[in-house]
């Protein structure tokens, strides 16, 4: 075992120089994969905040220890070598919620289906809602938009959790199938009046809508192409 000037061993040497990059690693590791478990951001962000509270109340505890086993070069060098591995480590704790968020997101790009927003048709030329329904969960808020002529309006929208892939096919006036692919963070949705005083008294809330979707042609659609017409809204339980 290695000596300092005074024949202590150089224990706490070696838990700089080896130990504490593996607690780095393991620290960033599991502090990632534990914020795959947690839905919003604030709260990944207490995880960081403790985490990086404890690995400085570590690493203040082990630079007294060095402070007073070592002096000279010895210590200046292992102090630079752990604060610097405790600064790449909480950079890394910073960023770990924004980096889980991607890469959350990107697995539900690849691997989750698109919506099915297709008009279905009856033979005689009407709308299969029954075949047409759909079930859609995401957050209640709303939209500030302008109409030409009633001016400034709110409208209520349902955000999704992650980017979502919506297709379908629809029909003109004259009969002819368009098919239409979107990408989006949130939908217009069209609210009755019983359903319009749930989402005022419900905003921010996650809820389940049930309807189909519908071609947004005009002003009063906040949406493009699509928004939705809602039959049933509830709270996710």
């Amino acid at each position: 075992m290695l000596k300092n000037k005074a024949g202590k061993s150089h224990h706490i040497l070696i838990m700089i120089y080896i130990g504490v990059p593996i607690y780095a690693l393991l620290i960033s590791f599991t502090s990632y994969m534990s914020m795959i478990f947690f839905e919003t951001i604030i709260a990944r962000y207490v995880i960081v905040i403790l985490v990086a509270w404890l690995v400085l109340v570590y690493v203040i505890s082990l630079t007294r220890r060095l402070n007073k086993s070592y002096s000279g070069f010895s210590r200046r060098l292992a102090s630079f070598y752990l604060w610097f591995i405790s600064f790449i480590l909480i950079v890394l704790l910073a960023i770990t919620p924004i980096f889980s968020e991607f890469a959350l997101g990107f697995g539900h790009a690849l691997n989750a289906p698109c919506i099915n927003a297709s008009e279905e048709l009856n033979s005689d030329g009407s709308y299969n809602l029954p075949k047409m329904t759909k079930s859609i969960e995401g957050v209640l808020g709303s939209k500030n938009a302008n109409h030409p002529a009633r001016g400034d309006f709110v409208s209520p929208i349902l955000n999704f959790k992650y980017r979502e892939c919506i297709y379908g096919t629809f029909y003109n006036s004259v009969g002819e199938p368009e098919e239409i692919t979107t990408h989006t963070d949130n939908i217009q949705l069209s609210l009755d009046k019983k359903e319009m005083e749930f989402h005022k008294k419900n905003k921010g809330t996650k809820v389940v809508v049930t309807g189909y979707f519908s071609r947004s042609n005009n002003a009063n659609h906040t949406t493009h192409p699509f928004f939705f017409i809602v039959d049933d809204i509830r709270k996710v339980e």
